[in-house]
């Protein structure tokens, strides 16, 4: 597991060892299971133009203002989660997004 600055940097920068298009661990297991979803799917320099129009949405500065909003929508539907006394959480969490 990549965790320091370092080893991410090095898994960034490696698409020969470290594919986005290969999503089961361990590698060997994917076969030929490959999922093409734009951009995460490309490699330098093709992906350059996709992460240039993202990144500059995520920016903190530019997500900061959203903070609020989304602390507040995030506790109503933890709220939400308690009053019903369980969540099944595929159901409930994963497949609203």
């Amino acid at each position: 597991m990549a965790l320091s600055p370092e080893l991410i940097c090095e898994v960034y920068s490696d698409s020969s060892r470290f594919s986005s298009r290969v999503v089961q661990v361990p590698k060997s297991t994917a076969g030929e299971a490959y999922i093409d979803l734009l951009p995460l799917s490309l490699y330098p320099p093709i992906h350059r133009p996709y992460r240039k129009v993202l990144n500059n949405k995520l920016y903190r500065s530019t997500i900061k203002p959203f903070e609020p909003k989304r602390r507040k929508l995030t506790a109503e539907w933890i709220d939400g989660l308690f009053a019903n006394g369980r969540c099944d959480f595929v159901h409930e969490c994963v497949e609203q997004l």
